[in-house]
């Protein structure tokens, strides 16, 4: 009942709890087990706090719906807290179950919008005992926990066939994989954003918030971004979010305007959801072309991101300087 343990249960960080997953199965029972704990398909035991652990494999709206019958209909002060938190354990949101406190069963339903990611945790309490003060040694029951999930669509969200002009959007769409932006890149670990694992490099991003509808162009100082388009006199970012886990390959191509040869670079970084390092790609075949032609897979999962950075390095191999930071570009994602 304080904020001491490592994911925050509340608003006020009044409580908090550790989460220890079961690593033994009764196969003889067919139950999860724990000191003074048992689950199975059906059935709970709950001497002390049992978890059940639901994680959200797309966003949506999800509708929950848990009941709980005690053993025998003994009455039992039961309680269930329900702690929503993102991916890495962040504090989103709460519901509770008291029903239980002074009756042998509960039957609840509740909504929530839900990212990738995002975890349930049903926590079982027995509280030991009633409000006549009745001890309640009936710490088991019959449960049943559905999940609904109705998965919000994204424009080419789908890695059958996501691609980056067709999926280019303007400023009406507010959901999507793709994002547009600038980042400041720096050569050590002191931004926001880790771009390598010797934490040498690292980037702060920021999202674009202007787009021209006169040239179809999101657009910061020095940048702009459209459907088969770049510049980018400073660093110019394409986001790619995974809308689902899985092989994932990725195909980019980049042709300078009327066929100039510049040093250009891409250095692609991929983070999960929230931007911690998890890899990286680089493009160097622009140093001394007009153009480049690259191909890469990836194992994602749900929410990772792909920052595709783009460079103008200044001058190519023999000192010539590079005035063409812009170009057409394609960028494909695909199911590997």
């Amino acid at each position: 009942w304080d904020g001491n343990h490592s994911i925050k249960a509340n608003d006020g960080n009044t409580e908090s709890f550790d989460y220890t997953k079961s690593e033994t199965y009764d196969s003889e029972n067919g139950a999860w087990t724990a000191d003074g704990i048992e689950i199975k398909a059906d059935w709970i035991k709950f001497e002390r706090n049992a978890v059940i652990l639901y994680k959200a494999p797309a966003g949506g709206d999800a509708d929950f719906h848990i009941t709980f019958k005690g053993e025998d209909g003994k009455n039992t002060w039961s309680a269930v807290r329900i702690i929503i938190t993102d991916e890495n354990n962040n504090f989103k949101g709460r519901e509770e179950i008291w029903d239980g406190k002074n009756a042998s069963q509960y039957d609840k339903t509740f909504s929530k919008t839900l990212a990738a990611g995002d975890k349930v945790y049903f926590i079982f309490f027995s509280e030991g005992t009633n409000d006549s003060g009745v001890a309640t040694d009936n710490n088991y029951g019959h449960i049943t926990l559905t999940v609904s999930l109705k998965t919000t669509q994204q424009p080419g969200a789908s890695f059958e066939g996501a691609n980056f002009a067709d999926d280019f959007h303007d400023n009406t769409v507010t959901e999507s994989n793709w994002e547009y932006g600038s980042a400041n890149y720096g050569w050590d670990g002191s931004h926001s954003i880790k771009a390598n694992d010797g934490n040498t490099e690292s980037f702060d991003y920021t999202k674009s918030e202007t787009y021209d509808s006169e040239n179809g162009a999101w657009t910061a100082d020095g940048i702009e971004i459209k459907a088969d388009w770049i510049k980018f006199e400073r660093n110019a970012v394409i986001l790619f979010k995974a809308p689902a886990g899985g092989d994932v390959e990725f195909h980019i191509t980049f042709k300078g305007e009327d066929g100039k040869n510049t040093w250009s670079a891409v250095r692609i970084i991929i983070t999960d959801e929230n931007n911690n390092f998890k890899g990286r790609e680089e493009i160097w075949d622009g140093k001394n072309n007009s153009q480049y032609d690259k191909t890469f897979s990836k194992t994602l999962a749900a929410g990772d991101k792909v920052y595709f950075i783009f460079f103008s390095e200044g001058t190519n191999d023999s000192g010539v300087a590079t005035d063409n930071k812009f170009g057409h570009i394609t960028l494909t994602v695909a199911k590997a």
